[in-house]
């Protein structure tokens, strides 16, 4: 007989959360705390809420979270061996589109 599920054991190594106005607690401090104790390499966190757009790579450190610092306005990731930028334009509606962009972890030169 075959089997309709899969089971996944153990942590992800990257979680991403976008801070709503009705989380702000729960995304940036209760699921911190709770992704940490499951050892869980990278907290990604966007914040699109205000007029400037926070995108943040959070690392995990035994003693909690460290940010990620940015090089001329990208973040690196351990995770993906990659290196992210996160951009927002309004579209011609007024809306906002968003783009991530990749590259790799080092700069051509």
């Amino acid at each position: 007989m075959a089997q309709d599920f899969v089971e996944v054991e153990g942590s992800p190594d990257m979680v991403l959360e976008i801070v709503s106005p009705s989380s702000v607690g729960k995304d940036t401090l209760r699921l911190r705390e709770r992704y940490h104790l499951a050892g869980i390499a990278e907290y990604w966190l966007i914040d699109a809420r205000g007029d400037d757009l926070q995108f943040d790579i959070l690392r995990y450190t035994p003693a909690g979270y460290d940010p990620v610092l940015a090089a001329a306005g990208w973040l690196p990731s351990q995770v993906f061996g990659r290196r992210f930028r996160l951009d927002r334009e309004r579209d011609c509606f007024g809306l906002w589109t968003y783009t991530l962009h990749v590259a790799p972890l080092d700069p051509a030169p």
